[in-house]
């Protein structure tokens, strides 16, 4: 399976809870289980189970997303057309939904076995990721998948995939969703919208590393993603490192130009081994007042 990459681009932009249901568990962060796999362990940079850098499965819980508009495209000979290799595709019922199966060939030596399913108000894709010539991990994957299960009901932790957390009760710039599976939106008075580019607002990623990681370089390396991305004219009026709530951490503050507007970004990492935050504010009017603010909300951050 893909590594989280440390090229973060913000401008652009497990734990595993046991949940008991028929034999299944629930994969954290999302309204689906599946039978375990043996070998496998909860992913720590993506929603779902991993065993290796190769094998593992990654699971996508698209709430208010239609499933039969998400299969459009999808059918056997729609997947054949554009090249894909097929051993199996089924259309079948999952947990009392609609679903089409299907093993692919994936890179040299490796199949890929996908899942979709759901109904008019979500689409749930399960991809899991083997070695070609492992027949029984091939059925066990397969099993897997399809005992696969959706809870409507289950409260989901957007969080699941982060080691820190931001306390928002306090701040004009609360959570409202996420923009992926381990980035979190912060807006003003929490108002959730499809883009907040002409306003200021607040994005918080978690990071999961092999090794271990350093607050100001995170820092650096974001902010040199964000003139590669249409930050201009970039100057740095602050940065620091320092200690908040335990945890060490870096805090930079820059001026430049979006679009030839005037923007100000605040940005501040923490770091605990090989899991890090990354804060990132961007306001686009009231500077003095609005840096503050994305600092007050940073400044509350705590391990989960």
């Amino acid at each position: 399976m893909k590594k989280l990459s440390l090229t973060l681009v913000f401008m652009a932009a497990m734990c595993m809870q046991l949940a008991a249901q028929s034999g299944t568990v629930g994969i954290a962060g999302t309204h689906i289980s599946v039978l375990p796999i043996k070998g496998y362990k909860p992913a720590t940079s993506f929603y779902g189970l991993q065993r290796d850098s190769v094998t593992g499965l990654q699971v996508y819980d698209y709430t208010n997303r239609n499933y039969f508009e998400s299969i459009v495209g999808f059918d056997e000979a729609d997947l054949k057309a554009k090249g894909a290799s097929i051993y199996t595709y089924r259309q079948l019922m999952i947990d009392g939904y609609n679903a089409r199966y299907v093993v692919m060939q994936g890179d040299t030596g490796v199949k890929v076995a996908t899942l979709l399913f759901g109904d008019s108000s979500f689409t749930a894709i399960l991809v899991a990721a083997y070695a070609q010539n492992d027949l029984a991990l091939e059925k066990q994957v397969e099993q897997s998948l399809l005992a696969a299960k959706y809870n409507k009901k289950a409260k989901v932790d957007p969080f699941a995939l982060s080691a820190f957390k931001l306390n928002d009760a306090n701040s004009t710039y609360k959570y409202t969703k996420n923009a992926s599976d381990n980035m979190y939106l912060y807006a003003l008075n929490g108002e959730v919208k499809d883009s907040y580019m002409s306003e200021s607002s607040l994005t918080a990623m978690a990071i999961n590393s092999d090794s271990p990681l350093n607050a100001e370089e995170l820092v650096k390396q974001v902010l040199e993603d964000m003139k590669k991305y249409g930050l201009n004219e970039a100057v740095t009026t602050y940065q620091s490192s320092k200690t908040i709530n335990g945890y060490t951490a870096f805090e930079l503050i820059t001026y430049g130009n979006v679009a030839r507007e005037k923007h100000a970004v605040y940005h501040m990492a923490v770091v605990k081994g090989n899991r890090g935050f990354i804060v990132q504010g961007v306001a686009v009017s009231d500077f003095e007042t609005t840096i503050q603010q994305f600092e007050q909300l940073a400044h509350t951050v705590t391990a989960r």
